[in-house]
């Protein structure tokens, strides 16, 4: 469910608020694209970089409607950072990779039986731990690495309690049952943990037990208990390490939350969202008030202007950007928490196709912009300027350009962006002859090197042009802009006229602007021994020996092996069997169009030579068709067929020329298989007639053993 949005920029009322919450309390994840999850990434779809809001913004909070929810930055980077950590208290002569084996990989007994090493109450290491730096560790670290251990046998006993376990994974969830009972009672442990807290005198290694407290309070589900915790020792939980220090007030919002204070947990989640960039995603996700006097309470309760920015971010990443971002402005005219919001609102409304958001979108991030007391005006700027420059607003979006060229300061990201949202307004406003804005395209498109976005974007003004060009009936242009799908044998294909790829080789050969040469040609991915390559089998396909035979002189792949042999035929037909039995064969496309040639004027005779030649070019016309196995001639180019209709006519020619009765049964047989692909039919009533009047030869009885349908006609025939 969505609410109304409010009719005014600057104000929002009780009904809306009401509204707002109860949908976020519902929403799980970002508003979705159309694209299903998976269906294609965010990145080639956006004509709108996010990355010109700089390093400042984390590149996690940009707009992905194919995530659930918002994500980290990387997978182990908690694993690095605390790797790092462990690192620079242990000092040099702990390797990182040995410590890493002790902290994650470690059994219980393994860490025990590496203290009693260090204690020198046992005379070695465990086994497999004899060459580790961390059961050698010298004098003056010692002491370090022995309490580091101990810390660290007391967290893998915390850590069973807080094992995730998915709902249909069984084994896991036993093996969960087995370790928490291996652990022992959890207050018991929570108790032996206190009482070892009390005795450590290291700050860095209090933080940590007294982190590792408040989990296992956290898994306990003793919710009041982690916040009185973290009230009692907020000193130890706050540092040294800003890392845990974030984290432990991660699980302070968690249990806030399922104890129903629904308002602090609110402000605490947006505390970590501003404060800590590895939680921001995830304080987004759990971000849910349900009522209006929850929120109410939550903005009472921030302390500061940018813990209600927070607030209010949070509300426009999860729910409605526009009005949030005016609401952040309220509080703090220059905040550096709004741009994000208007970022993913353009990202969001571009990829869903939502146009009607688009112009409240403008009108926003115009007025901001235009105010000059943002901390990023040039990216308001930015997203205004695209915005018009999706309407078509070619004016605007110039106007808008120009400023966010005055505020860039040399960012070659905005700057490189500003050009990609003019090339689209530009392409939306071009028509065939318009000299000025050909003129200008060019150059605008090569300022967008910088553009994350170019590709898309180049994608974006290439269909817009071809689109236009297509409506005023210039098809050439419209085809080396936006090349068009043509299933085969459509009859209002161009590619089936010699006249259009003339006029494309032409074209493609010499342009004859810098528009034609670098927008239109450049981008089409046309060549030209690709289309002489079209050509020679155009003229190929209309049947036109005489012109196709030279045209392949232009053709550099007229001379490749067609890996098959397009004289061989069976019953059934087998395209891969004889591409794997004559991929050697040296039949190309030359030699084929000469035998071609050749055939013809044998055909043109009379007698048993011309009934085999026109036999054979039955069978060669069949397979360059999609149901034979040279279907490869034509298969790089417009020119694939289904149309068996020449075969069929050359095939009948060899029928009724030939008085050999073997013969004439081969040429019906072939003839039915051309039939039934023209037919879609599941007998051939002109050809399957003749074959039975041919019941006593030999190729007869071939096909009546080996063609299903043929024998089933026959008996249902009668025949």
């Amino acid at each position: 469910m969505s609410p109304r949005r409010c009719s005014s920029y600057f104000h929002s009322s009780d009904l809306w608020l009401a509204g707002l919450l109860a949908a976020v309390a519902v929403t799980a994840a970002p508003r979705p694209a159309r694209a299903c999850a998976g269906e294609t990434s965010i990145e080639a779809q956006l004509t709108f970089d996010p990355r010109v809001l700089g390093p400042g913004v984390p590149p996690e909070l940009y707009f992905d409607p194919y995530t659930a929810g918002f994500f980290g930055a990387c997978d182990d980077c908690p694993k690095k950072e605390l790797l790092a950590e462990w690192a620079s208290y242990l000092g040099p002569s702990v390797k990182s990779d040995d410590w890493s084996r002790a902290l994650f990989d470690a059994s219980l007994d393994e860490i025990d039986g590496l203290i009693f090493k260090l204690q020198k109450k046992a005379p070695s290491a465990p086994r497999g731990w004899e060459a580790s730096s961390v059961a050698s560790a010298p004098d003056p670290a010692r002491e370090k690495v022995i309490a580091a251990l101990y810390f660290v046998g007391f967290a893998r006993r915390v850590e069973p309690f807080a094992m995730a376990v998915g709902g249909f994974d069984e084994r896991a969830r036993q093996e969960k049952e087995r370790r928490i009972a291996a652990a022992g009672d959890p207050l018991t442990l929570q108790k032996n943990g206190e009482k070892a807290l009390a005795r450590v005198k290291d700050a860095w290694l209090a933080q940590r037990w007294a982190f590792q407290l408040l989990r296992l309070r956290f898994y306990r589900r003793d919710w009041a208990g982690v916040a009185s915790f973290h009230a009692e020792k907020a000193a130890q939980l706050e540092g040294p390490s800003p890392s845990l220090a974030w984290r432990a007030r991660y699980y302070l919002a968690g249990a806030l939350r399922r104890s129903g204070d629904v308002a602090r947990a609110s402000v605490e989640l947006a505390r970590i969202h501003v404060g800590y960039t590895p939680l921001a995603g995830a304080a987004a996700s759990d971000f849910a008030p349900e009522e209006s006097r929850d929120w109410e309470r939550s903005l009472a309760l921030a302390t500061t202007p940018r813990e209600k920015a927070a607030l209010w971010r949070l509300v426009g990443l999860r729910h409605d950007a526009v009005v949030a971002i005016g609401e952040i402005l309220k509080v703090d005219p220059r905040s550096d928490l709004a741009a994000l919001l208007a970022v993913r609102e353009l990202n969001r409304a571009e990829v869903a196709g939502d146009l009607k958001a688009l112009p409240e979108l403008q009108k926003v991030a115009g007025a901001v912009a235009d105010a000059g007391r943002s901390d990023r005006p040039a990216v308001f700027d930015l997203v205004a300027e695209h915005v018009a420059a999706l309407r078509g607003d070619l004016a605007t979006t110039r106007a808008r350009r120009a400023k966010v060229l005055e505020r860039a300061k040399g960012d070659a990201t905005i700057i490189a962006q500003a050009d990609a949202s003019l090339a689209l307004a530009v392409a939306q406003a071009w028509r065939p002859g318009k000299a000025d804005l050909e003129a200008e395209l060019p150059r605008i498109l090569k300022g967008t090197s910088a553009c994350r976005a170019r590709q898309v974007v180049q994608a974006a003004v290439r269909a817009k042009l071809g689109g236009s060009a297509r409506a005023a009936k210039k098809l050439v242009e419209a085809e080396l802009l936006a090349p068009a799908s043509w299933p085969p044998d459509a009859p209002d294909s161009p590619w089936r006229d010699p006249a259009f790829v003339k006029a494309l080789l032409a074209r493609v050969d010499s342009p004859a602007s810098d528009f034609e040469r670098e927008v239109m040609v450049a981008g089409s991915g046309y060549s030209h021994a690709q289309l002489a390559h079209e050509l020679a089998m155009l003229y190929l396909a209309r049947g036109e020996l005489a012109t196709a035979a030279p045209a392949l002189d232009g053709d550099p792949s007229a001379a490749q092996p067609l890996g098959t042999d397009p004289f061989v035929v069976h019953v059934i037909d087998c395209h891969d069997c004889d591409h794997e039995k004559y991929q050697r064969s040296p039949w190309t496309r030359r030699r084929l169009v000469s035998k071609l040639v050749e055939l013809e004027k044998q055909a043109g005779a009379l007698g048993e030579p011309a009934a085999q030649a026109a036999y054979e070019l039955g069978i060669a016309w069949y397979n360059v068709t999609q149901h034979g196995n040279a279907r490869v001639v034509f298969g790089d180019t417009h020119q694939v067929t289904l149309d068996t209709t020449r075969a069929e006519r050359w095939l009948k020619r060899a029928f009724d020329g030939s008085k050999d009765r073997e013969r004439q049964a081969r040429a019906a047989t072939m003839a039915a298989k051309c039939e039934l692909a023209r037919t879609s039919g599941s007998a051939s009533p002109t050809w399957y007639p003749a074959l039975a009047s041919l019941a006593d030869t030999k190729y007869h009885a071939e096909v009546l053993r080996e063609c299903g349908w043929y024998s089933t006609w026959r008996s249902v025939e009668g025949r």
